[in-house]
């Protein structure tokens, strides 16, 4: 018995295309999504790379800010080491002024002073101690010379008396005396010297 086709022809062409329409379909969402997902990753990169950039020029910022503090500070370091060096080597227990105040002190008001210098010396000293890997002490004395001018001997031997009588000037001697015309005055003119211990800088 001969099977009877109730379909039309293009029942099955019209099947065929639905289902290609469905595939299209599935496939465009799939892609749809698919390219939703990878903006989503791009913009997820973006907003990374973005903070990354951010926090880089942030610490970059910081770095520079700290290059710039330990710039000041070395700035810093070499002057106050620059100023050590200076008191070391001029010493920190004697200031000139206070030294000058005294000599103002002492010298009469007839006594002119024409120059003065003060000369740091390194004068070095055996330690007493019986260990020889031990490097001799160096002790800093200030070298102080007064020059000046005053009417008579007595002038001056009277200021070499007081510089000998203060404790912390050594050494007072008398250089050298000697007569200088002045606008027709007879002066004396007279050279003494006495150094200042410093200690030795330690």
């Amino acid at each position: 018995m001969l099977e009877m086709e109730f379909l039309p022809n293009w029942y099955p062409q019209l099947h065929r295309r639905k289902r290609m329409v469905m595939l299209q379909l599935w496939a465009t969402l799939l892609v749809g999504v698919c390219l939703g997902l990878w903006i989503v990753l791009a913009k997820g990169n973006v907003a990374a790379r973005v903070a990354d950039h951010q926090l880089i020029s942030q610490q970059l910022s910081e770095s520079r800010m700290r290059l710039t503090a330990l710039n000041e500070q070395l700035r810093q370091k070499q002057a106050l080491e620059a100023e050590q060096r200076i008191v070391a080597k001029v010493g920190m227990h004697v200031e000139t002024t206070r030294l000058l105040a005294k000599l103002d002190q002492i010298m009469p008001k007839e006594m002119t002073l024409v120059d003065s210098t003060f000369d740091t010396v390194e004068v070095v000293q055996p330690r007493e101690t019986a260990n020889e890997n031990k490097s001799p002490e160096v002790v800093r004395k200030m070298l102080v010379k007064l020059s000046g001018v005053t009417p008579s001997d007595a002038d001056w031997a009277g200021v070499l008396a007081k510089l000998s009588s203060v404790p912390f000037f050594q050494d007072v001697r008398l250089v050298g005396a000697k007569d200088k015309v002045d606008s027709g005055h007879l002066m004396r003119e007279f050279e003494v010297s006495f150094t200042v211990e410093l200690g030795n800088g330690e």
